[in-house]
């Protein structure tokens, strides 16, 4: 892994990533990302997209910035 530049954590714990990289990873306002700690690391990588209701990672539609399942969907419509 190389380091691409350093950046500093404001007064509210956040970070701006380069320009350079958000291009790079194809990275979009609103993306989400997860966030996990290893050892004394901090690990960004894209959000893999589940349900909103229910997690589940099959038969997706987005909704929004979000996205549901078919299953889910089906409730709804049922409702």
């Amino acid at each position: 892994m190389s380091e691409i530049c350093e950046r500093a954590v404001d007064e509210l714990g956040r970070v701006v990533l380069p320009k350079e990289l958000r291009h790079a990873l194809d990275l979009r306002e609103k993306m989400k990302l997860s966030i996990r700690r290893e050892g004394d690391e901090i690990v960004l990588s894209k959000a893999r997209p589940c349900c909103k209701l229910c997690g589940s990672e099959q038969e997706l539609t987005e909704v929004g910035y979000n996205s549901l399942c078919a299953a889910c969907i089906e409730r709804i419509k049922a409702l």
